[in-house]
């Protein structure tokens, strides 16, 4: 037996099992006209969550950060200036360069 609950103030769904409770709870989302799972979102008992792909894509998403078993792709983007506005940690990249924000609205550039 399962239990789906939710919270209609801040639209959160929440889903588990009420017969097994170390299960980990996941949702399957299937492509209109199909009978396969084409995605599955995994939340483990680690507070990681995990989404997999019917094509073998792997995506975790944990307190050490994001990993994928397939290619990460960044979209191409060129700040405007190594002062452009940005938040320490955020990526961008152009055909040239990866342009990494170190500080608030510092920016460094690498080839």
């Amino acid at each position: 037996m399962f239990q789906l609950n939710g919270d209609r103030l801040n639209g959160s769904i929440d889903v588990g099992n009420l017969a097994n409770s170390s299960a980990a709870p996941y949702i399957d989302l299937n492509g209109f006209g199909t009978s396969q799972n084409n995605v599955r979102l995994i939340n483990d008992a680690n507070g990681q969550l995990t989404i997999n792909t019917v094509t073998g894509g792997n995506l975790q998403i944990n307190a050490n950060g994001i990993s994928t078993t397939g290619s990460f792709h960044l979209n191409l983007s060129t700040p405007a200036s190594s002062s452009a506005l940005c938040a320490a940690g955020q990526i961008g990249a152009d055909t040239n360069y990866v342009y990494v924000c170190v500080a608030a609205n510092t920016g460094s550039v690498r080839p």
